[in-house]
């Protein structure tokens, strides 16, 4: 993962803001699919307190990238350069799902 996440995870105050916008969190209910969950995901990582699992390319993945957390969040935390980061990571630890790379290789470039 690049540096600038690490800027963005210290601005995060966990106040749960996220929690209230967020669709997967709202379907799920389960705080490793949300911002501030993901962001103690990435910074655990960061400690190297966990390493890279399927549970957590789970994680990562159920984010649907609207952003709506960002643009909710009192703390300002650009939440789209983490769970980019946070994809990086773990396409760089565990390859990326087969879906995405027949979709990344095969249709994207024509």
């Amino acid at each position: 993962m690049g540096e600038d996440w690490k800027t963005e995870v210290s601005k995060c105050s966990k106040c749960g803001k996220c929690h209230t916008v967020c669709p997967v969190f709202l379907e799920t209910g389960d705080e490793a699919m949300v911002s501030r969950g993901r962001i103690s995901l990435a910074e655990a990582l960061r400690d190297q307190q966990i390493v890279y699992t399927n549970k957590l390319r789970d994680y990562v993945y159920s984010c649907k990238k609207c952003m709506r957390c960002r643009k909710d969040c009192p703390s300002g935390v650009d939440y789209e350069i983490i769970i980019s980061a946070l994809l990086r990571g773990v396409a760089e630890n565990m390859g990326i799902p087969l879906l995405p790379k027949i979709i990344f290789r095969y249709i994207l470039p024509r």
